[in-house]
């Protein structure tokens, strides 16, 4: 994988986790 692809994937991840613990 690129570089650029890791970092998507990595913000990706992220997203989901701050998705997870926002209170909703």
């Amino acid at each position: 994988a690129t570089k650029e692809g890791d970092i998507c994937d990595l913000v990706y991840e992220v997203s989901k986790c701050f998705q997870r613990t926002s209170p909703e």
